[in-house]
């Protein structure tokens, strides 16, 4: 039995509407994916917005542009960090992405994103060409510390008591 790629197999769930996918605007998933350099990276459809990630698996790399699935479509680069248009229909938002692709944005590659780990630094490189450790030097007097404990004070407000119904 030939397993489908992963990226290929959320493409068609989304395409096909099937039960398992994540719902999404169909209009903005079909422009999506008919540009090729869309279609190489995993779509995620969550709050309203589909999301394209370098990887298929948690966690995602999350540095790309995004559409949000609203009239207007707006796509915001990665995390919110700047709207960089507005536009009337799904697929001038898929072009929109693809023109602000990072050149080295290449299809997905399996497995998850680098992730940072402290003092170890990234798990492995951002172009995922090979694993590594990256060490940081941090001064003993720079690392954090222990969060200060918070503690949320509240005046004691009674509540009304329901009194059970007398027959």
């Amino acid at each position: 039995m030939i397993m489908e790629p992963v990226v290929e197999k959320a493409w068609r769930l989304l395409l096909e509407r099937h039960p398992d996918a994540r719902r999404g605007d169909p209009g903005v998933i079909e422009a999506a994916s008919a540009e090729p350099r869309l279609r190489q990276l995993f779509p995620f459809l969550s709050h309203g917005c589909l999301t394209f990630h370098r990887n298929p698996h948690f966690p995602w790399s999350n540095d790309l542009p995004f559409i949000a699935c609203t009239t207007p479509y707006k796509v915001y680069a990665a995390g919110y960090a700047e709207l960089l248009g507005e536009t009337g229909t799904p697929q001038e938002a898929a072009a929109l992405v693809v023109a602000h692709l990072p050149n080295d944005c290449g299809p997905a590659v399996e497995g998850p994103w680098p992730e940072w780990r402290g003092d170890q630094g990234w798990t492995t490189r951002p172009d995922r060409s090979t694993a590594t450790r990256v060490v940081r030097s941090v001064p003993t007097s720079a690392q954090p510390t222990d969060p200060p404990q918070l503690r949320l004070s509240l005046p004691f407000i009674p509540l009304p008591y329901p009194h059970p119904p007398t027959c």
